[in-house]
């Protein structure tokens, strides 16, 4: 499922900023606002098709996020002692589109920016740029199509392969995925997904909303 909303992110997170002021007040109900928490990013690749960053946050997530074609599309990452590094995909535009590139602390995995957890409220990095086309790079397969993760896995190099590395999709994040899925030899449906690597992992069927 392709998540689209139509919004002017910064005037979006200057209203949720007033909001979040405003339930502070109710700091006894929902403690969790009184969280603030960085995300820096000192590297990134402003894409024509993606948008990698990575850096250091004690914030427990961080979301990656650009804004292209009209449509928002954004990846949740994990904090990773202190560090975070990810990207998000989206389909190919001109090269010399400038595109909104943003990362930002979260509280918690969150399907949709009406979640109170999606934004801590502190700082974020926000910058419009004209993408850059990365000729040879990786590119979201054609028929590919954008899904959310229902459930944590790490990801395997083969429909009942090998885990690679300590790599992992997370609940809350989307990903574009293959629709044609295999099975392994017992029976287990596997879905392939894009990553924004030369090599597109495999996971569980089960875990692609």
């Amino acid at each position: 499922m392709v998540y689209t909303q139509l919004r002017n992110s910064k005037r979006l997170r200057t209203f949720c900023l007033v909001f979040t002021v405003a339930l502070l007040m109710m700091a006894v109900v929902l403690p969790q606002q009184q969280a603030k928490a960085f995300a820096t990013a000192t590297s990134t690749t402003f894409g024509c098709s993606s948008f990698s960053a990575s850096g250091t946050t004690d914030a427990p997530y961080v979301t990656i996020y650009a804004y292209a074609g009209g449509v928002d599309y954004f990846t949740i990452v994990a904090n990773n002692g202190g560090t975070y590094s990810g990207s998000v995909s989206f389909p190919e535009q001109q090269t010399g589109t400038v595109l909104n590139y943003e990362v930002w602390g979260s509280l918690a995995i969150y399907t949709d920016f009406n979640d109170p957890n999606y934004w801590d409220g502190d700082a974020y990095f926000d910058d419009d740029v004209a993408c850059v086309s990365s000729a040879g790079g990786p590119y979201v397969p054609a028929g590919w199509t954008q899904h959310w993760m229902t459930c944590s896995s790490a990801v395997f190099d083969a429909p009942g392969g090998n885990p690679i590395g300590t790599n992992a999709v997370w609940a809350g994040q989307s990903f574009y995925v293959n629709p044609a899925t295999k099975t392994d030899a017992s029976g287990k449906s596997w879905s392939q997904v894009f990553v924004s690597s030369a090599i597109s992992p495999w996971i569980p069927t089960s875990c692609v909303g």
